[in-house]
């Protein structure tokens, strides 16, 4: 018995033949050439001495928290262009894996943002306001539910008008501002005790204040961007270390734009020395949050620089990130209670 088979049947089988065997080669490279792009981020990662050696490297660490995500898209080509269904499955079980493993921090985070009410508890807000161009109206807003106020690339501009608008609720004051990027100033509904300046590059200012009888220490930092110079950024970070060391066993909370992701070197040197940083709080927002870029609305910030650190006798809460118009960073807000 035969059987006649549709018209134009076995023309359709080879071009989809065809095509499987063209796929194949294409997803390999592609695979290949994400896995040859993840070798120096990851060894950046494992020796993070290399990256003050160029400004390349340092920007080149920046994609270490989406080594997950490359490896998902890596695996995910293998599994493309795999031979056996078994070899496209379990590269595909690795896809899903990596994918998984990016988003534990958004999926597993509990959804809490406020702390509770305590005396003592004290609130800081952080934002970089570019040369000065935010939107002093809504910083103010933000200020309105803290204690302490740390503002980066103020300018004399810039401090008139917020002046004008929260020297009411906060009429103590440090730092500098200045018509570059160096300004830096912290703003305080209680006293402030200037206790030392840091040798950055920009403003990096330590001051201790007393809220609700509790005392705490309070900096705001600002070191260099490795474009300005990687050993330049090395040595700022180290300065930053420098201005805190000795007051890691206080009540000490420590903000700012820090121009590094955790990863980076500067980073970590910080939190061996005892910081902690909010993010890794057990309450508070989704885990991952980007701060920069973020100069225009509805455009995806790709790294965390703007930080908020404290010592080990403090509890914190996940810093709440907000786009601020007018600047390229959010503003962070960020929750502290004395142990």
């Amino acid at each position: 018995m035969s059987v006649q088979l549709p018209v134009g049947w076995h023309h359709r089988r080879v071009t989809t033949t065809s095509w499987a065997h063209r796929r194949r080669p294409l997803a390999r490279t592609v695979a290949a050439g994400v896995g040859l792009g993840l070798l120096p981020v990851v060894a950046l990662d494992l020796v993070p001495e290399l990256q003050p050696t160029s400004p390349v490297a340092a920007a080149a660490a920046c994609g270490i928290p989406h080594v997950r995500v490359a490896l998902a898209a890596m695996c995910a080509g293998m599994a493309v262009s795999g031979e056996s269904r078994v070899g496209r499955s379990l590269w595909a079980a690795a896809s899903g894996a990596a994918i998984a493993a990016a988003l534990r921090p958004r999926l597993l985070s509990p959804g809490r943002t406020e702390v509770p009410g305590s005396a003592r508890t004290l609130r800081v807000m952080s934002a970089n306001v570019l040369f000065g161009r935010a939107d002093i109206r809504q910083v103010a807003e933000l200020a309105r539910a803290v204690d302490v106020v740390a503002i980066q690339e103020n300018t004399p501009r810039f401090d008139d008008g917020l002046q004008a608008v929260l020297s009411g609720d906060f009429p103590y004051r440090l730092g500098t501002s200045r018509d570059d990027a160096g300004g830096t100033t912290l703003w305080s509904r209680t006293p402030l005790t200037l206790v030392a300046n840091g040798d950055t590059r920009f403003t990096s200012v330590l001051a201790t204040t007393t809220v609700r009888g509790v005392p705490w220490t309070v900096a705001t930092v600002h070191p260099a961007p490795p474009q300005m110079g990687s050993r330049l950024w090395e040595s700022d970070g180290r300065k930053v270390l420098e201005l805190v060391r000795d007051h890691v066993d206080e009540n000490l909370v420590v903000v700012g734009d820090f121009n590094a992701i955790e990863e980076h070197l500067t980073m970590r040197r910080l939190a061996e020395a005892g910081l902690r940083n909010a993010m890794s709080a057990s309450a508070g927002a989704a885990g991952w949050q980007t701060s920069w870029p973020a100069l225009w609305a509805g455009a995806p910030s790709l790294i965390r620089i703007d930080h908020a650190l404290h010592s080990g006798v403090v509890r914190a809460w996940r810093p709440r990130y907000t786009r601020v118009r007018g600047s390229d960073h959010k503003a962070l807000v960020a929750m502290f209670e004395a142990r």
